[in-house]
């Protein structure tokens, strides 16, 4: 019945589409006729013509009929004009035409919004029932104890031994105990008293004779054996010292180590753990933290080599001059000049200016010569400084045993290269050099300097353009015994003290203000000829000693005070005029017993003029 069905309704589609399709055709057709049909201008006339010859036969026709004909033929001779004009205008012609593309007004609108924080709906409080909370309190307690109870013995697995030995061995794992341990270490090796009682009264016995105490010695394997032959401290973080080093007595290099190390003690770390370890295949003889760069250190090698160390890399030098140019002996002094230049002097009697960026060429090079034209000798420089804040003059010590004073740049009527000489200051070769550091005086001081040798002595000295010898001039000298002095320089907080070590083990304060006995305190540090030291600002005194130890010597001397200040007013007469000098004063002294005003004149020498500045003050 369906398929019957489903074949009647298609029947009756066809149907209808054969319909729709005829009908379709025949309105088709009918257009075509109905266009065909259409009566032009004669078919027009002679029906009108037609229409008039047959009135009889016709009814009359009305006036109102007669001007509507006549409307519709005006209608059709305008319609025909027009078509006429439209087929004289068709003449067409064709003409080129500028196009222009402008693009469209940009409309620019704004919409003003504010931004604001969505929070999230307060979630309602529902009543509080504690016999609800009890009951939940102790079904978890019972689980947990249940859970207890229940849970077996958990076997940990274990890890196998070629595990073990990768994880070991790995970097991640190394850098972790590393800096984990010194971490460790700085907490156990702060030094506080656990044990203070902040009730007691506490008195300082200001008659102590011991000033100086050690109070760290820092030394290991590897650098033990290794001569100490430079010490600095770090600019920022005042726990950090350097101690550079030289090739370990009885080994070669491939049996220990490198050649030269560089090493950063930390003071609250472990006295055999270095902060930071540096290595170098030459010896290095001179090492500073970098004035511009808190991360850098740069040393001066045996090589000739300058060498730059980075804190936040590894062991190997990140930068280092050329063999070809710069030095070619070893470099025994270097020195942070302004905030991008490093000056270093090498043995054979060259000094090169270096940018700290460029290290592939030297800025400057000077060949020191001895100024006298008889005796043009090279001259072979073992130590230098420079005098505070000036970055053109410098002052080195000689192996010789000769103080030269020179300049980098040729102003303020200072030749290039060296201006002053003074010839044998020592009688054996000088081994240090520091100016005068203190900035708080109220006269200059910059041009004062001592020297230290190997013939016993310590010498005071002051340079002026204006003196008859050489503009170098010696103050006064101090000695202790029989023990070449291997190093010296000042105390960074009291103007009159400075501290020396000697060839005997002995680190020495003296102050040049108490005449009768310029040595202050003597500590012998650990037996071992001492070779460098260096001033903390916080009363500490880094000591190296040729057995490779680093001693951290704490002194007691406090800052300086009005006595000492008062002193130092003094001074320039002794820098002017030095020890045994003869100064004639003129006192204009009022006598009352005749009434009338008198002049004196009184000869002294240095202890003298002491007393006769006390009497002008008084006076």
């Amino acid at each position: 019945m369906d398929l019957e069905r489903r074949k009647k309704e298609l029947e009756e589609k066809r149907k209808k589409l054969a319909e729709l399709k005829k009908s379709r055709a025949f309105s088709v057709s009918s257009s075509n006729s109905s266009i065909a049909q259409t009566p032009n201008k004669q078919d027009i006339d002679s029906l009108v013509s037609s229409l008039l010859k047959s009135k009889s036969k016709k009814p009359e026709v009305s006036q109102s009929e007669i001007n509507e004909t006549q409307r519709s033929e005006e209608n059709v001779n305008e319609k025909e004009n027009f078509k006429d004009k439209n087929n004289a205008m068709r003449n067409l012609t064709i003409v080129d035409a500028v196009l222009f593309d402008l693009p469209p007004t940009e409309v620019i609108s704004y919409n003003k919004e504010a931004q604001t924080d969505t929070f999230d709906d307060i979630p309602e409080i529902e009543d509080f029932q504690p016999q609800q909370l009890e009951t939940e309190t102790y079904n978890v307690i019972i689980s947990d104890e249940k859970i207890e109870t229940s849970d077996q013995p958990v076997v940990e697995k274990d890890i196998s031994d070629q595990d073990k030995q990768a994880i070991l061995n790995s970097d991640s794992f190394s850098n972790f105990i590393d800096k984990s341990s010194k971490m460790v270490e700085r907490v156990l090796n702060e030094p506080f008293d656990y044990l203070k009682d902040y009730t007691m009264d506490e008195t300082v016995n200001e008659n102590i004779d011991e000033y100086l105490s050690v109070k760290n010695k820092f030394c290991n394997e590897k650098v033990q054996g290794r001569s100490v032959n430079d010490l600095d401290w770090h600019p920022k973080h005042h726990e950090l010292c350097l101690s550079s080093y030289g090739k370990k007595n009885g080994f070669t290099n491939n049996e220990y180590g490198s050649n030269g190390l560089v090493c950063v003690w930390n003071m609250l770390l472990s006295s055999t753990t270095p902060e930071f370890e540096f290595s170098c295949q030459s010896k290095v003889l001179s090492a500073k933290f970098a004035a511009n760069n808190n991360h850098l250190i740069i040393g001066g090698t045996y090589s000739g080599q300058i060498m730059v160390w980075d804190l936040r890399s590894k062991a190997r030098p990140v930068l280092k001059t050329p063999v070809s140019t710069g030095h070619a002996h070893p470099i025994y002094s270097i020195k942070c000049v302004g905030t991008q230049q490093i000056v270093s002097a090498s043995s054979d009697g060259t000094v090169c200016v270096w940018q700290m960026d460029m290290l592939g060429k030297p800025q400057e090079t000077l060949e020191l010569n001895s100024p006298d034209p008889l005796n043009n000798k090279d001259i072979s420089i073992s130590c230098m400084d420079f005098p505070g804040d000036d970055q053109n003059t410098f002052v080195v010590g000689t192996e010789e045993g000769s103080i030269y004073r020179g300049s980098l740049m040729g102003r303020a009527g200072n030749k290039f290269g060296i201006n002053n000489e003074f010839p044998l200051a020592h009688s054996a070769p000088v081994t240090g050099i520091k100016f005068h550091p203190n900035k708080e005086a109220q006269f200059d001081t910059s041009n004062v300097f001592i020297t230290s040798s190997f013939d016993w002595t310590i010498k005071l000295w002051n340079y002026n353009n204006n003196s008859k010898n050489n503009g170098i001039n010696c103050v006064r000298t101090f000695g202790n015994g029989f023990n070449p002095i291997m190093d010296v320089e000042w105390h960074p907080n009291k103007p009159c003290v400075f501290a020396s070590v000697s060839g005997n083990g002995n680190l020495d304060l003296w102050d040049i203000q108490n005449e009768s006995q310029n040595l202050v305190s003597t500590l012998s540090v650990n037996g071992n000829p001492l070779n460098k030291l260096s001033w903390h600002k916080n009363n500490f005194i880094a000591v190296g000693s040729v057995d490779g130890s680093t001693n951290i010597v704490k002194c007691s001397l406090q800052n300086a005070n009005q006595k000492e200040w008062n002193f130092m007013q003094k001074i320039p007469f002794l820098l002017k005029f030095g020890d045994n000098f003869t100064l004639i004063v003129t006192f204009i002294v009022f006598d009352p017993i005749v009434s009338n005003w008198s002049r004196k004149n009184v000869r002294g020498n240095t202890e003298r003029v002491n007393q006769l500045s006390g009497t002008l003050c008084k006076f």
